[in-house]
């Protein structure tokens, strides 16, 4: 195996178990130690504005320091066909919103909202601390999940097909595990799925499905914020 990609693989997996390690586990339990501590029953939107934050931060800071040298790499491939990588932006913004109102439309004809309690939460914590969270939402946010579902994820595959595979059901499931909310994992998959393809298609260059996804949630974001 090229020592380069190993050496990339074995970042990754120092990554995701820190990923795994933080979301999963650590920032629930200091939610609710805090919680019974102060004796605060429901939800304290600001409290999770506030965790949301400084975890994202935390987790983006240590990831790009930790892969500083390929984020680097990226970067200077951005030169080589520019305009092609700007298209691809365009394209996959425009792709995922599209889809957005396909799986809206598809939610209807059973009688649901294509928010499901994921999105719900992230919706009314934006309402309640819109500044808070526009960093969480449109910078941090994506930058640690691009990290990890795409470049890492498909440092463990030649061919960009199971990357897409595995990224696509990794980023699906990570966004309804924590409430089960399994019916409203299609919208997450569908994103996921072209995040990963056009991921794909840039040669792997992180900034593609990056600036794509922040580009994404910000205009959800004002959108909440203007609603």
């Amino acid at each position: 195996m090229d020592e380069n990609k190993y050496i990339l693989k074995t970042i990754s997996t120092k990554c995701i178990l820190i990923y795994i390690a933080l979301t999963l586990v650590a920032v629930p339990i200091i939610y609710m130690t805090i919680l019974k501590i102060t004796n605060i029953e429901g939800n304290n939107y600001l409290l999770q504005s506030i965790i949301t934050l400084v975890s994202y931060l935390g987790l983006a800071i240590t990831f790009c320091i930790m892969l500083r040298k390929y984020l680097f790499d990226d970067v200077k491939d951005l030169k080589n066909k520019w305009w092609f990588k700007l298209l691809l932006v365009i394209g996959l913004v425009a792709a995922i919103k599209l889809l957005e109102l396909f799986c809206g439309w598809f939610y209807s004809l059973f009688g649901e909202t294509i928010n499901g309690n994921n999105q719900d939460a992230v919706v009314n914590t934006i309402k309640e601390n819109a500044v808070l969270m526009a960093f969480s939402t449109c910078i941090f946010a994506p930058i640690v999940e691009e990290i990890i579902f795409r470049k890492c994820i498909f440092s463990y595959f030649l061919k960009d097909i199971y990357g897409i595979l595995v990224s696509t059901l990794a980023f699906g499931l990570i966004h309804v595990i924590g409430s089960l909310d399994f019916i409203h994992i299609l919208p997450y998959l569908f994103t996921g799925a072209l995040l990963a393809t056009f991921y794909a298609l840039s040669k792997r260059n992180i900034y593609v499905p990056l600036i794509a996804h922040m580009v994404v949630n910000t205009i959800s974001f004002v959108l909440i914020c203007i609603n």
